[in-house]
This record gives C-alpha cells, structure tokens and sequence, in this order.
C-alpha cells in the first residue's frame, strides 16, 4: 500500500512510509534474529524510496534510514553476526542508484556514513564494511567536497586510538585509500598516502595484529605457513 501511495504521479504521499518507519523503531528492541526478518523486507522498500523520481521523498526516505541506523548503532552487535552490515545496506544500494546525477543526495549519504564514524566508532563492527565501501566513492568522484570529507573522517578512525575498532577491516581500508590515492586532488592524495604509512607502521609494529584479524574475521588458518602468506596479501595491497 505504502508502494501504491509513492507511486502516484501527482502528490505521491509518505503517511505509510512514515507508519513502516515507527514499526521498525518500535520493534528494535525484540532479537536480533526476529527483527532481521522484518528488517528484511523494510529495507528493499526503503532502498527504492531512496531513489524516488520525487527528490523530497528520497531525501526523506535516506533521513528515516539515518535516524533508524543511528539507534540500531547503540546496540552492541553479537559475534559472528552482521546485523549492522545489512542494516546500513540500503545507504550503499541507494548510493548506487543515483550516482552521479542526483549530487545532493549522495553528499547526504556520505555526511550520514561520516558521522556514524565518528560517534559510533566504538559500537561499529561488520557496519564498516558497509561505511568504507561508501568512503570509496569519495575516492573516485570528481566532487573535492565529498572527497574532503570522507578523506578526513578515514583520518580520524585511523588514528591509533580509533585503528583498533576497523582493523577487522584492514584490507577494505587499504583499498579505499588507494583510490584517495590516485584521484584529482593533491592535497587528498598526500593524506592517504600518509595513512597508508600509518596503517602499514600498524602492522609492522603490532604482532598481535594479524592474529585479531585473523580471530575478528573467523578465517581459518591451519599452519605457520598460511598465517605467513595471509600477512604477505596484507603487505601487498599496501605495496601495490
């Protein structure tokens, strides 16, 4: 009903999106495992809202996602699941959608995934996943503004203090910083040419490092022999 109501050509109305909003709030605190089913079917409605022809109701659609994401944030997320990773899905699908005509909502994208990093950093696990992957996008487009601002959010959760809640992620976040890397701007490239230095000082410095990793991403390592090559891949997306 609520796809009937978007769908109208003149005055498309939001009352029943805005309804499907409260039930998922409402409905967060029950587990995990429950609400991922209801989530489930919320989320392909609102991913396709986030790319409505009507830009206020895309942009409403993206905000809902935002306010609902920063809740379910609080909650500590349970090893070995990835909740966070398919709650924040619909912001990279709705990223995907519009990219590159519709600037304006890929800038609050990325201004919602910056702030999730910067004041959930602790609470974020298989969610960064999801949050490096739209930093990417900073690396590769042409907007100074959206590369400034994901370039210097990846500068604030690299840092030392920070590096341990993404390490998970170590390769994810050497593969971002390479497109930093080679894109137009100068004074972004030489950052995250620094933070590549920063990272790579992290695992040289740090041998307890690849074993978190390793633990953190379930990878399942038999011998000596494998630990050394899975070290190896990480040095040589650095060194690419």
């Amino acid at each position: 009903v609520s796809n009937e109501e978007l769908n109208k050509k003149e005055r498309p109305r939001i009352f029943l999106l805005q309804k499907l909003v409260e039930v998922a709030a409402l409905n967060m605190h029950r587990p995990r495992i429950e609400f991922s089913h209801m989530w489930k079917e919320m989320k392909d409605h609102i991913s396709s809202v986030g790319s409505h022809p009507n830009e206020r109701v895309a942009e409403y659609a993206i905000d809902s996602l935002r306010q609902l994401a920063k809740k379910f944030l609080e909650k500590e997320e349970l090893n070995n699941y990835h909740f966070q990773k398919d709650f924040l899905e619909p912001f990279n699908v709705i990223m995907l959608h519009n990219m590159p005509v519709r600037m304006n909502l890929i800038h609050f994208i990325m201004s919602c995934m910056c702030l999730f990093a910067r004041q959930k950093t602790s609470n974020i696990r298989s969610g960064w996943e999801i949050i490096i992957e739209i930093f990417k996008f900073g690396g590769e487009n042409e907007s100074h503004d959206l590369s400034k601002e994901a370039i210097d959010t990846l500068s604030i959760i690299l840092n030392e203090k920070n590096f341990q809640y993404v390490e998970e992620y170590f390769d994810k976040i050497v593969n971002c910083l390479i497109k930093f890397v080679n894109n137009k701007f100068e004074d972004h490239a030489l950052l995250a040419l620094n933070l590549l230095e920063k990272v790579a000082g992290y695992l040289g410095d740090n041998k307890g490092l690849i074993d978190r990793i390793i633990e953190k991403r379930s990878i399942k390592i038999t011998s000596k022999q494998d630990r050394e090559l899975y070290k190896k891949d990480l040095w040589k997306g650095i060194c690419y």
